[in-house]
């Protein structure tokens, strides 16, 4: 690790770095990582330092504390080795040992308890505040695996209040974000209107919600908030359907704003009664129409029509008796 950060600085403007399995066990490696990232600040757009073997305790802050000051970062992923991984390298490390001092598991009964301790924050709620905020140019972030909980949520919360630059922000694989933390998030999104954020979680409910938000953003929700009127309803539930027939979306919307609730009723009357007195109207027309064609289609029968009339004679026997009917239009 130590070789590969050390001359990692040579590949002059780089602007995508991928680094996978990276291991950190010492604060020194940590501040290695950061003088990296000063070198090519100039120049990277993208980071994805993901899979990192991290020793407990350290912390990335020097690192990600040079991410807020880059000036062309567009994406930032990073994320460390899930603790079943974990589990599973230290399994696999006790079996090396054992194999290689000859140890007869069969013989030797060991007992071992683990006991859970809380976990350092990888990225302090400071730095990630920071990052969030003063970064005018991330776009996606994903922190995934990254002992991420409530407290920590709240603080990306608090950031995306007023945020309007993130698209993307993903915190997965994070066991220790509960309702809150999601609830915090959610909040913040449902006041800022002009943030077009997907947000991707574990949880099913909250991901349902936090994809209507985005479909309620792009149909340009805020300027409807703002100052609603009829006609910015009626382009709000055109752009709206236009996204599909589901409408989770429309309902979501009632839910967290329910002031717009009575303009809604009223617009769908006004609406109805608008579409029924067109469909009148149409009707009338049509009916005109067809009128109109039936007095020209009988206009040459005015001007001379031929009648023919059965009559009986003195002997009983029919006859047929023609009469013409001048048209009305000649002169006396």
């Amino acid at each position: 690790t130590d070789s590969f950060l050390t001359h990692l600085p040579q590949a002059r403007n780089l602007q995508f770095l991928d680094v996978q399995r990276l291991k950190l066990h010492t604060p020194e490696q940590v501040d290695l990582l950061a003088s990296v990232f000063e070198c090519m600040q100039d120049s990277l757009e993208e980071i994805r330092i993901t899979s990192i073997s991290l020793k407990d305790g350290l912390s990335l802050d020097p690192a990600i504390q040079v991410c807020v000051e880059m000036e062309h970062l567009r994406s930032l992923a990073v994320s460390c080795v899930s603790p079943k991984e974990v589990q599973q390298q230290q399994q696999a490390q006790q079996q090396a040992q054992q194999q290689a001092t000859g140890t007869n598991a069969t013989t030797t009964n060991v007992t071992t308890t683990t006991t859970t301790t809380p976990q350092q924050h990888i990225i302090s709620q400071e730095v990630l505040l920071e990052l969030c905020q003063s970064s005018t140019t991330l776009q996606d972030l994903a922190l995934r695996a990254m002992r991420l909980d409530d407290e920590t949520c709240q603080t990306i919360a608090e950031a995306l209040i007023t945020n309007s630059f993130l698209t993307s922000l993903d915190i997965r694989q994070n066991p220790s974000i509960g309702n809150v933390g999601y609830k915090a998030i959610l909040g913040s999104l449902e006041r800022n209107y002009d943030l077009w954020c997907s947000v991707m979680v574990d949880n099913d409910s909250f991901q349902a919600k936090f994809n209507a938000l985005i479909e309620l953003n792009q149909a340009n929700r805020g300027d409807l908030v703002r100052s609603p009127t009829r006609e910015k309803l009626a382009t709000f539930l055109e752009r709206l359907n236009g996204t599909g027939e589901d409408p989770t979306s429309l309902w979501y919307f009632l839910t967290i704003h329910d002031s717009i609730l009575h303009p809604l009723v009223g617009f769908l009357k006004w609406k109805s009664e608008r579409e029924r007195r067109q469909v009148q109207a149409e009707e009338q027309e049509r009916q005109q129409l067809q009128e109109q064609r039936e007095e020209e289609e009988m206009e040459p029968k005015k001007r001379a029509a031929v009648i023919q009339e059965e009559q009986l004679d003195d002997g009983g026997n029919k006859r047929l008796k023609t009469v013409t009917t001048i048209s009305t239009t000649s002169s006396s």
